[in-house]
């Protein structure tokens, strides 16, 4: 599977984390680093001009704040 497609399926799933979690109970700092990593890999995938390495790292960090996001929902 691609870097893109991955990236594009952790955006997805952080999105639908964020809209469906009771953002209530969320601790502040992790719903914030939560909506920037989606933010950048948003704008990674419109760009389509990043490298792999890049992608590698946005996928990284978009696991990251996925796991904290289940973790505290």
């Amino acid at each position: 599977m691609s870097l893109q497609i991955k990236l594009k399926k952790l955006a997805k799933e952080l999105s639908k984390l964020l809209k469906d979690s009771n953002l209530e109970t969320v601790d502040k700092d992790v719903l914030e680093n939560s909506q920037k990593e989606l933010q950048k890999a948003v704008l990674f995938l419109a760009d389509e001009k990043g490298s792999e390495h890049t992608a590698a790292e946005l996928i990284d960090n978009l696991k990251e704040v996925i796991a904290k996001l289940k973790a505290n929902a």
